[in-house]
């Protein structure tokens, strides 16, 4: 399973035990024949990523109780 969390200079990528990063500009060239399970907070990337097949939005499966809007729970 490959897991990806995407923001707004990074995305970072969990694939089994080993971690790697890409750049934005490396991201929207990324080509992968898995599906991507994924968390953005990039409002610019929105658009780019419905029209991805292989790419599957985790937003709407969690639900956190935080004044902050989306999943920036981090901050």
């Amino acid at each position: 399973m490959l897991l990806c969390d995407i923001g707004n200079s990074n995305a970072n990528f969990l694939d089994d035990n080993k971690y790697f990063t890409l750049s934005i500009d490396q991201f929207l060239e990324f080509k992968n024949e898995q599906k991507i399970f994924y968390i953005n907070v990039n409002e610019h990337l929105k658009e780019h990523l419905k029209n991805q097949k292989k790419f599957i939005n985790l937003e709407p499966y969690f639900l956190f109780d935080t004044i902050y809007q989306g999943l920036g729970i981090d901050r």
